[in-house]
């Protein structure tokens, strides 16, 4: 038992594989970052491509902070949303959005495991056909639906498309829920606490680990789709909108490649530090 356990040629192999990809990641952002602030002559002309920069061109970001915008049309009115904008809508759906679609798995996930109906296992069910329908074909459907309760082209219809407990983490939350011993609850009941204060203050602190991980899960997934800001609310343009917008461009100061990298480190620097640092407290709190 005090023996050290050795590793097998297959667990070798692994570590060699996940090593391997986790340096040509970090090793792609590292590049980014450095060719972001290159200028178009150090990058192209004297095919600086991989070195340092000759000249730290700091100017690539005040340029993509001052002159990157998205033209919208709100009322027949003509805006330019400015990168301080996007920034604030992306905080808005992806902070909010996040939360939201972290804790509807969870609601019904609570209620499936704490109250015995019939309705659970066609819930339960419903889950698992949405999982296996594909999603394609559904953008039309959706379309139609804001538009007929008005929430088309607006943060909230964002807010509602996020409120869905159909998933995986429905599963996940019902497994962990399902487990819990119900003798809480009742000592619980017996104390005076009502359903809400069971929830909150008993079941909920129990999944507070990976509620915090789906949080930081859709969290990413959310700061990075342009997508769905693009065909549902296009007139909040989020930052990843905005970038997919500095990728197509074709003409002005914008369109080189070291200031459209710099666009694209803007996207990436903030939401890998937040990675980080929602890891070392999950650390610390484990």
């Amino acid at each position: 038992m005090n023996k050290k356990k050795r590793m097998n040629i297959t667990e070798i192999i692994l570590l060699t594989i996940l090593t391997i990809y986790t340096i040509s990641i970090v090793y792609l952002v590292f590049w980014g970052l450095l060719t972001s602030f290159k200028t178009q002559d150090d990058f192209l002309i004297q095919q600086n491509m991989f070195g340092l920069p000759e000249k730290w061109a700091w100017e690539n970001y005040e340029a993509v902070f001052n002159r990157l915008y998205v033209q919208v049309v709100r009322d027949g009115v003509r805006y330019k949303i400015t990168v301080g904008w996007q920034i604030l809508y992306t905080l808005l759906y992806a902070g909010v959005g996040s939360l939201l679609a972290a804790f509807a798995p969870f609601l019904v996930a609570y209620a499936c495991a704490r109250f015995h109906f019939r309705f659970n296992a066609f819930l339960e069910t419903l889950v698992y056909i949405v999982m296996i329908i594909p999603e394609i074909g559904t953008t039309t459907p959706m379309l139609a639906l804001l538009y007929d309760l008005n929430l088309y082209d607006s943060i909230l219809g964002a807010f509602c498309m996020k409120f869905s407990f159909v998933g995986i983490y429905f599963l996940i939350y019902r497994g962990i829920l399902g487990g819990v011993s119900q003798s809480f609850s009742e000592a619980a009941t017996i104390d005076g606490a009502n359903e809400l204060e069971i929830m909150v203050r008993i079941n909920f602190p129990l999944v507070l680990n990976v509620f915090s991980t789906v949080v930081l899960i859709r969290f990413i997934g959310f700061w990075n789709d342009y997508q769905t800001p693009l065909l549902y609310m296009p007139t909040y343009p989020t930052l990843a909108y905005g970038i997919f917008n500095l990728t197509q461009m074709t003409t002005g100061d914008l369109n080189i490649t070291p200031r459209k990298i710099a666009g694209c480190m803007i996207l990436v620097v903030p939401i890998t530090i937040l990675f980080i640092m929602f890891k070392d407290c999950q650390h610390r709190r484990n």
